[in-house]
């Protein structure tokens, strides 16, 4: 009962401000090392050029999975209403309206789940997709190559670099109230 009472109140626009700002300083502050991590990687025969890309496909896919991540967490009301929020910041940030931006962010989430069916792990999820929209398989060796595939070797470890986008929401009900 105390612990429910000294927890902090938040309203949904502040927990989007809070969510689209942790996030976005998670993929802008980590970017240059995975990019240097996946160009390093011995799964690999040549070093993909991963920045020629930007960084744009990595906060999409981060923010597609942690939006169907909240889904999963919060009732209907508040997850649609963190979505809806999260949709108006990120267009400021992607120089777009929101009616232009809610497709390009629905689209990614739908890539993400989609990438990883029947399964419903986020993380291996994020992980497809980031070799997919990177276009990394043409850097694998000719086995995977052909098959389109990334090397489970790769895939395992970088599930622990991917795990690490995802909202914890766990530490934050036990700090915060909606």
């Amino acid at each position: 009962m105390l612990n429910t009472i000294l927890k902090r109140r938040i309203n949904e626009d502040q927990l989007s401000n809070l969510f689209v700002n942790m996030l976005l300083d998670s993929v802008d502050n980590s970017y240059d090392e995975i990019a240097s991590l996946i160009k390093d990687d011995f799964a690999f025969v040549t070093p993909p050029n991963i920045e020629s890309f930007g960084m744009d496909h990595l906060i999409l896919i981060v923010f597609g999975a942690n939006m169907t991540l909240a889904q999963n967490v919060l009732d209907v009301e508040p997850a649609a209403e963190l979505q809806k929020l999260v949709i108006k910041k990120l267009a400021t940030v992607f120089d777009k309206t929101p009616a232009e931006f809610a497709p390009l962010l629905s689209d990614y989430q739908k890539f993400v789940n989609h990438i990883n069916y029947p399964s419903k792990n986020l993380v291996y999820g994020m992980s497809k997709a980031i070799f997919s929209k990177y276009e990394l398989a043409q850097y694998q060796d000719e086995y995977f190559r052909q098959l389109k595939e990334p090397n489970p070797i790769f895939l395992q470890r970088f599930n622990e670099i991917t795990e690490l986008f995802l909202w914890d929401w766990d530490a934050f009900f036990k700090k915060y109230r909606l």
